[in-house]
């Protein structure tokens, strides 16, 4: 887990036919569900626990970057959210700990670094 005060690396990177993604997910419970929820993909999703919510926020990551890599949208899209082309590797735009703040009233809040592999 990442602490808010440290910078948080997030990328996504493109080798041998996959990306690499590191992004950064915040987690937390509001009412009766807990939530992730990713500021750099604007990607959110909710489940009845803690271990259900990370299973379900890895499908929906996964099911997000294979359908923007087929439809040719990924760029295009990844560059509306600020995101900048460094390298061959995309690089989000800065996440504050002022934006990531908002949620640490949350039961439960905590910061994870959601790495995944996908074919492209």
């Amino acid at each position: 887990m990442a602490d808010t005060k440290k910078s948080l690396e997030q990328r996504i990177t493109k080798t041998q036919g996959k990306l690499e993604v590191i992004l950064t997910v915040a987690l937390f419970k509001e009412d009766k569900y807990y939530v992730a929820y990713c500021p750099a993909l604007e990607l959110s999703t909710y489940a009845t626990n803690l271990e259900k919510v990370k299973r379900e926020f890895t499908k929906e990551l996964d099911i997000f970057f294979k359908e923007t890599i087929r439809k040719g949208t990924l760029e295009r899209l990844l560059l509306k959210y600020g995101w900048t082309l460094q390298m061959k590797e995309f690089r989000p735009p800065s996440l504050s700990v002022n934006m990531l703040n908002q949620f640490k009233d949350y039961p439960n809040f905590n910061l994870r670094e959601e790495k995944v592999l996908i074919p492209c």
